[in-house]
């Protein structure tokens, strides 16, 4: 059902009520067209007008995912949205980073990826490193880490969180990355594992390839479809690209079919499937692009965690190809233990205690 404007306009304190919105649209709502952020989202609010919303209209706000977009140019519009009302504001995240803290404070709450797995909620992951030529240097910005940040405008000096990045050239690595004869190999190596894996376990491993860009002048994504399609050789159906490019008809369908449907089973994508989609039978996660972002790269690790209980779905396997995984590794370890739990038939209460306590050995 759609909330009348009265509700936001004209609050009545006897009338409670949950609005669920975008912080697209409320930014539309608030500050007019003009404010829209883009992305996806951006399109979807055609129908949204400015509203005269009070600063009392509601009690509690909570913004999920709300580790986007609260740095960099997006900041003034939506800490505008946010800071406009008077009332206590609750983020939620799976991962929280240096900004998130700055604007919401410290977490109150924490429940881990790993407490997930082992509590049977989520799936492990694999990790399998595929050689190449091309190797990331730099860190990433410590959790927390606040920098100074210079306002041009006002000369003054802020002290902000902001988001976690690896340090490295990303032209240079992307020129490597997106090199044909690399990604031949690169593929060819892979399909060693998905054919194997289609042998073993009478299914071909629904496969999300994550590619450098999708541009005009060359498509590192268009080439990987070309590539899986000639390597695998079974028609136009199994290797698609989903991307917000121009190009490509009816993502969200696409994206649709991705999840409920036997095909397509190899996806290349390069943003739009990073983040707040979920496809549970999805197995295989190649990373075939240079992640700056700690938060971004937790959140591509995230889409393959979820449940499948048609395919009995226990882990998820991330190729790595640009030898990311000791990073990967120290972000997100393992629950090593979360199997020997389930096969032992020991209690995951006792399991829990023992991760939480072990020692890790050089």
């Amino acid at each position: 059902n759609v909330l009348p404007n009265e509700y936001l306009t004209k609050p009545d304190a006897s009338k409670t009520f949950i609005y669920v919105a975008t912080i697209q649209r409320m930014a539309i709502n608030l500050l007019g067209k003009d404010a829209a952020i883009g992305g996806e989202e951006k399109d979807e609010e055609t129908d949204a007008d400015k509203l005269d919303i009070p600063i009392h209209a509601f009690d509690v706000i909570i913004a999920d995912e709300c580790h986007r977009g609260y740095t960099s140019q997006e900041s003034n519009v939506w800490r505008s949205v946010l800071e406009y009302f008077d009332a206590i504001k609750i983020g939620l995240t799976a991962t929280p980073a240096a900004h998130t803290t700055a604007y919401f404070d410290k977490p109150v709450f924490r429940y881990t990826v790993k407490e997930a797995v082992l509590d049977g909620y989520l799936v492990d992951y694999d990790a399998v490193k595929i050689k190449s030529n091309v190797r990331i240097n730099g860190v990433f910005l410590k959790e927390g880490e606040q920098v100074g940040k210079l306002d041009t405008e006002s000369g003054q000096l802020k002290i902000e969180g902001l988001e976690d990045e690896r340090e490295f050239d990303a032209s240079q690595v992307e020129r490597m990355i997106t090199a044909p004869d690399s990604n031949k190999k690169i593929i060819q190596e892979f399909s060693k594992y998905a054919l194997e894996f289609e042998k073993e376990h009478g299914r071909f491993p629904k496969t999300l390839i994550f590619a450098a860009n999708d541009v005009a002048h060359y498509s590192h994504a268009d080439s990987l479809v070309s590539i899986c399609k000639e390597t695998f050789n079974r028609g136009d159906d199994f290797v698609v690209k989903i991307t917000g490019n121009a190009n490509v008809d009816r993502p969200l369908e696409k994206i649709r079919k991705f999840r409920n449907r036997p095909e397509p089973k190899i996806v290349v994508s390069v943003d739009m499937l990073s983040t707040g989609v979920d496809i549970p039978a999805l197995e295989y996660i190649v990373f075939l692009r240079p992640v700056k972002s700690r938060i971004l790269w937790e959140q591509m690790l995230g889409r393959g965690t979820r449940l499948c209980a048609d395919i009995h779905k226990e882990k998820f396997t991330v190729f790595d190809c640009f030898d990311g995984t000791g990073v990967m590794r120290r972000l997100w370890p393992r629950c090593f233990l979360a199997v020997a739990a389930q096969s032992c038939g020991l209690g995951l209460s006792v399991m829990s205690k023992i991760v939480d306590t072990r020692v890790d050995f050089p």
